[in-house]
């Protein structure tokens, strides 16, 4: 067992002693020299800066991709702390979880990502097909700590352009802008984003059971480019609760779901919980997708706890990938 450096040394006993770790043990020690005190609060301090400047840090862009999709970044983190966990995960391993098609996965929604290859840390895939390969696509960047990050470009398009196109509820939602005097705004689908999380979790918890890891892990959601972006997502109570209250629309340039960069603020999740079907992955990121939701001005009654709320999520998550490709 091991049992990793804590991240807000000094720990202190009842006794007012301090906890502090020589070698491979960790005993109460009388610990008076202020020496020794601020270089474990220092220690504490980089441990948590790691977290915050791993979460921070986004692919490079261009000027073209910063005018035009959201970027959002999906975070499974198995070693938030940065502790020096490593996996060995061969590359013949992660090319063949990364391309596996819906016939090989347990999981109603799969998303192939066929472009992979091997960086200095660990691994990246990417779906590159339909799309131009020199701009950022889906991509899952997979690191020896366990820790991955997915980045998902999230279109945004205005209804009026492809009228034709459009299902009922989008009809009904396009209706509603127009009623209520609305000239211009970018609508991006939310649905698609939760069914790409769910598709890309699913890659991930098959990476675990490779890797024959069990503990929980941690997600976080990152969303830039999000200033004045009027949300869509393909349920009958979004469109009723828009009639009720007028759109959302998002005044934050980025969005942090849930809020705060520290560990603390991390959403746990562990697959063990689900039993092994095509529900599992949605099962088990549904924490973290409820975060994310609210995020953007979704928000329902009965979040979480509403058994039709539930249901009609997964068919929005379903029927947007009957829609929509993944561009």
């Amino acid at each position: 067992i091991g049992i990793p450096e804590g991240t807000y040394p000094p720990y202190i006993h009842s006794s007012g002693r301090i906890y502090r770790r020589v070698s491979d043990e960790s005993d109460p020690k009388p610990e008076t020299d202020r020496h020794v005190l601020d270089l474990l609060w220092e220690r504490g301090a980089k441990t948590r800066q790691r977290l915050e400047d791993f979460l921070s840090e986004r692919p490079q862009l261009s000027q073209a991709e910063r005018t035009g999709p959201l970027h959002a970044y999906v975070y499974f983190l198995a070693d938030p702390l940065h502790v020096g966990h490593h996996f060995s995960l061969a590359y013949d391993e992660f090319t063949g979880l990364m391309r596996a098609s819906a016939a090989d996965s347990q999981s109603s929604i799969v998303f192939p990502l066929p472009n992979t290859y091997p960086t200095s840390d660990g691994f990246i895939a990417r779906q590159v097909e339909g799309n131009d390969p020199m701009l950022e696509t889906l991509t899952f960047r997979w690191w020896s700590d366990g820790n991955v990050r997915v980045s998902i470009p999230i279109n945004t398009y205005d209804f009026r352009a492809s009228r034709e196109r459009l299902d009922q509820l989008q009809r009904e939602f396009l209706h509603a802008i127009e009623s209520s005097g609305y000239k211009s705004g970018r609508v991006a689908e939310f649905s698609l984003l939760v069914a790409i999380i769910v598709a890309m979790a699913d890659k991930y918890l098959r990476l675990r059971k490779c890797l024959r890891i069990t503990d929980a892990f941690f997600g976080k959601i990152r969303i830039y480019e999000t200033w004045r972006v009027i949300p869509y997502i393909n349920m009958r109570s979004y469109i009723r609760r828009i009639a009720a209250h007028g759109f959302p629309v998002v005044q934050d340039e980025v969005l942090t779901c849930p809020p705060g960069l520290s560990s603390n603020s991390l959403v746990e999740m562990n697959e063990s919980t689900f039993s092994e079907n095509a529900t599992r992955p949605f099962l088990t990121v549904l924490p973290l997708v409820l975060k994310v939701l609210p995020a953007v001005g979704l928000e329902f009654c009965g979040l979480g706890e509403d058994k039709a709320f539930f249901e009609e999520l997964v068919n929005a998550v379903g029927a947007s990938l009957e829609r929509r490709p993944v561009r």
